[in-house]
């Protein structure tokens, strides 16, 4: 009977227990006899055997434990009895120790094999000949071969394909006899062979295990057909889904080219047709057709934003905008459509909205223009009315809400969560009575989400609708403001600048050249590209307008071919396809600016000026000091209409300049501040230059300008605004 191997605190602690009748001990390594009443480590022993008084003595069993002795006698046991025992303890102890390491190895061999078959890739561990030592379960599972087949095998003939066998052995006898083998201790990829001859893709990793005087391999595979599988779908999922939206945006850009094509010739003839003398029922024939083109391009623009949203290519600009006039110059666009159906479009603005916001004014201008329009064409009576308010104000911001109402045929409450759904309308019917494509709502909560807001609205059926969103912008400063050099340039001002038109279309060439002719520009044209070269190596142009698509010769090869013969005269694009990638391709083709088609004349305007500012015609003193056109374009052939407003600019302007001379003298500035904003909206309608410009900047610097600059402003406000009045009551 022995202890397991107690430390020596632990063995006087045992002997401590029973009761001692005496004691002696040989050295620290030599064996000692204890005797005692009993043993309480043994108790049924004790109670069986040891009525009477006995003895015992204990012996080193190697690194085991304690062997102890019993004797059925008071006396202690024998000392030289106990010494000659001592040998062949230490034998017993020996035999003991080894049969215990063989039982500990089997236990571990039992736990490594457990590990290794739960395991869940294939392990398998193979000799320095290549044979198989070891073969686990998921081996089993994945080559087919069971364990007792497998074993004592040659590795390279049951899982390896037979062209690359060779590869493998070569491989195994290179790393035997130098210690370097390229696809150990790495995770490779590798053809694998079933039992059955299937070939599967593996996964290896292959770890070499040294001994003393050999080598073993442990590999570890793990199949990844299916794993690849699936990568390939998804590959080939993606390349179709790419093919699928380029195939997408190539359809939207022909199906935009086709359609612009024609819509630029109405709407050019249409312009054209507008300057010659036209009576009441032409200028209504006149305003049909711009309507049903306004609403085909509204259509094909929501069909264009919408694909471009869903494919997240919208970026949004932080450019510096005055708020007021945007907003105002927004609804000017839409108070024609408003009067024509006899409701009011009116407009409140916060005072305390910033003059300069950073955004951008055209998603912007997109969200309200599909706000206004909706709320116009769905109120019969009453008005639309458009607000923005300051929410809050932080350092540097403004976070403003801005509104869009109407008293409308408003929304049934279970259709307000649709509204906003892409091609969903409130009522089926609601298509065939007003129109449009569904989009315009849709596309609008997609910008103003990119904004970081959302469109939420209150309506019920007849009582009109409210649509509104805050946005938070950054304030700017009249240092952030763009500006644009077309509202000081009047058409007289483009005489002599010599155009080469290159355009197939036979009507678009037509009302261009008599649109730009008439504006005093000399046109020359081109039918494609090969000629349009031809030409601009033959004579000097100042300016080339392109078309896109055209036989013989695109537009895009015949920039390439200038630009690389050397000719550095600016080149417009005037296009169809309107799709970012063909913008995107026109300027790497070495176009200085695009246009999509169709276009306004004051866009086109705007281009030329601003490729062109040493060309165009700037005299010491301006002879135009106002142009009708955006009011003409408002009033759509009402004459009356425009002589009424020239003649409530003539009455109420210098009275209103006059109290700002009044005022100036008081010191109130924020009374100058006030008149000044008051006259901005009659400066827009008759886009009066350079007086305009002077009363925003009144506006913006009346309460912090230096008083004798302050002065200087109001003087010149004071003269131009007698030259315009004077000019515009001898104006023919």
């Amino acid at each position: 009977l022995f202890y397991s191997n107690p430390s020596p605190l632990e063995r006087m602690m045992t002997l401590e227990k029973g009761n001692v009748v005496n004691e002696w001990f040989f050295n620290e390594s030599a064996p000692y006899t204890i005797s005692y009443w009993q043993d309480e480590n043994f108790p049924a022993f004790n109670l069986e055997r040891f009525e009477s008084h006995g003895s015992f003595s204990l012996l080193r069993l190697g690194n085991i434990g304690l062997l102890k002795l019993y004797q059925l006698s008071e006396d202690p046991i024998d000392r030289q009895f106990v010494a000659k025992l001592d040998g062949v303890v230490a034998k017993l102890a020996i035999s003991l120790e080894a049969s215990l390491s063989h039982r500990q190895a089997q236990e571990s061999e039992r736990e490594l094999s457990g590990i290794i078959n739960s395991a869940l890739d294939a392990f398998v561990v193979m000799d320095e000949k290549g044979l198989v030592v070891k073969w686990n379960k998921n081996a089993e599972r994945i080559f087919g071969w069971s364990e007792e087949e497998a074993v004592g095998k040659r590795l390279s003939e049951m899982i390896i394909p037979e062209e690359l066998r060779s590869a493998h052995e070569n491989g195994m006898k290179h790393y035997l006899n130098t210690g370097v083998g390229p696809v150990l201790n790495k995770r490779i990829e590798v053809p694998g062979v079933r039992k059955d001859g299937e070939k599967i893709d593996c996964e290896l990793a292959v770890i070499p295990i040294k001994f003393e005087d050999y080598t073993i391999f442990g590999s570890f595979l793990r199949d990844i057909t299916a794993e690849k599988a699936a990568q390939a779908a998804l590959v080939s999922a993606r390349e179709a889904a790419e093919i699928s939206s380029q195939t997408k945006e190539r359809f939207l850009a022909n199906m935009s080219h086709e359609i612009r094509t024609p819509l630029n010739a109405i709407n050019g003839m249409t312009e054209l047709l507008r300057r010659t003398k036209v009576d009441n029922v032409q200028g209504e024939y006149l305003n049909a057709i711009e309507t049903s083109i306004q609403n085909l391009l509204v259509m094909i623009n929501d069909i264009l934003d919408l694909t471009k949203i869903e494919a997240d290519k919208v970026i949004l600009e932080n450019i510096g905008f005055d708020f007021r006039t945007w907003l105002y110059q927004l609804l000017r666009a839409q108070k024609t459509r408003a009067q024509t159906k006899g409701i009011n479009l009116d407009l409140k603005i916060d005072d305390k909205v910033a003059e300069v916001l950073l955004g951008d004014p055209v998603r912007l201008g997109q969200v309200f223009i599909n706000l206004i329009s909706n709320a116009i064409k769905f109120t019969t009576e009453g008005g639309v009315e458009v607000s923005a308010s300051l929410v809050e104000e932080k350092e540097g911001s403004q976070r403003i809400l801005m509104v869009v109402s109407d008293s409308g045929i408003g929304i049934d409450p279970d259709k307000i969560v649709d509204v906003f759904k892409s091609f969903t309308q409130a009522d089926e019917s609601i298509s065939r009575r007003f129109g449009g494509t569904g989009l315009g709502l849709s596309i609008s909560q997609k910008l103003v989400n990119a904004m970081g807001s959302f469109i939420e609205v209150e309506s019920e059926s007849g009582q009109g609708s409210r649509f509104f969103f805050e946005v938070e912008f950054d304030v700017g400063t009249v240092a952030d403001l763009k500006k644009k050099s077309v509202e000081a340039v009047a058409p007289n001002r483009l005489v002599g600048i010599e155009v080469l038109l290159v355009e197939d279309h036979e009507i678009n060439r037509f009302f261009l050249t008599r649109l730009l002719s008439d504006l005093g520009l000399v046109i020359d044209t081109a039918e494609n590209g090969k000629i349009a070269v031809d030409k601009v190596q033959a004579k000097k142009y100042d300016l080339v307008l392109m078309d896109m698509q055209m036989p013989i010769m695109d537009g895009v090869k015949a920039t390439e071919i200038l630009r690389a013969k050397g000719f550095d005269l600016p080149i417009i694009a005037l296009t169809a396809n309107v799709t970012a990638e063909h913008k995107k391709k026109c300027l790497e083709a070495g176009m200085d600016d695009y246009l999509p088609k169709p276009f306004e004349t004051n866009e086109l305007l705007e281009k030329i000026v601003n490729l062109l500012p040493e060309r165009i015609n700037m005299p010491e003193s301006m002879d135009v000091k106002y142009d009708l056109r955006p009011l003409e374009e408002m009033a759509r052939g009402d004459q009356a209409f425009i002589d009424r407003m020239i003649q409530l600019f003539i009455e109420r302007t210098p009275p209103a300049i006059a109290a700002i001379r009044m005022h100036y003298g008081n010191g109130e500035r924020e009374e100058i501040r006030r008149l000044a904003h008051k006259l901005k909206p009659s400066m827009a309608y008759l886009n009066i230059q350079p007086l305009g410009e002077d009363i925003k900047n009144l506006e913006l610097t009346a309460e912090d300008a230096d008083k004798d600059d302050l002065n200087n402003l109001i003087s010149s406000i004071e003269r131009s605004t007698e030259e315009v009045i004077t000019a515009l009551k001898n104006r023919d």
